[in-house]
């Protein structure tokens, strides 16, 4: 193997700790370092603008939950942590659609103090953690369509004060608390399933 004639004054990778380093040589260490640090720190930037978008880019896709009227807190995170109020005192419309999926982390109020409340799940799923109350001195209805799914994990009201109605058009209604039918205080309303 042949060898070459030039050769380094120092190597770069072999240098021994009793060499004399030069006098520029730490401020080129400090440019190595920084430029080192703000490169990491422009690429944990860009890694997490890209998980932002693509996660903006998921929920776009499958979030189909749309509201008119008078519905609180706002939905369409497909999540509330408290109570749920489609219909207060005005009326009050959701909808969830297209593989959307809602959670309610207490109470789902439709149909409320003279405000009429409807809920439509089409092709979506909806969990409610707490009780259900349709028709709640106002009229409310549900209505579920193209293999929705609801979950019910408290008690179901329906009609507590006016007409409560549920209608299952294709889908699964699920309601592991009791459920009650008409109000027990005030005659002539009911509840429908």
């Amino acid at each position: 193997m042949p060898q070459s004639d030039i050769t380094p004054s120092e190597p770069l990778s072999c240098r021994g700790n009793n060499q004399k380093r030069s006098p520029s040589e730490p401020a080129l260490n400090k440019e190595i370092f920084f430029w080192r640090q703000n490169h990491q720190e422009r690429r944990a930037t860009m890694i997490r603008t890209i998980v932002f978008l693509l996660l903006a880019l998921v929920a776009g896709v499958q979030a189909e939950i749309i509201t008119s009227g008078y519905v609180t807190p706002d939905p369409s995170s497909g999540f509330v942590a408290g109570d749920l109020n489609v219909g207060f005192h005005i009326p009050g419309t959701l909808s969830v659609d297209n593989n959307s999926v809602l959670s309610v982390g207490d109470d789902l109020f439709v149909g409320n103090f003279g405000g009429t409340g409807s809920v439509t799940v089409d092709n979506g799923s909806l969990t409610v953690s707490n009780d259900t109350e349709i028709g709640h001195l106002n009229n409310g209805s549900f209505l579920l369509t193209n293999g929705a799914r609801v979950d019910l994990l408290g008690s179901l009201y329906m009609g507590n004060g006016a007409s409560g109605t549920v209608r299952v058009d294709g889908g699964s209604f699920f309601s592991s608390g009791s459920t009650y039918l008409g109000s027990p205080i005030r005659r002539g309303h009911a509840g429908y399933l």
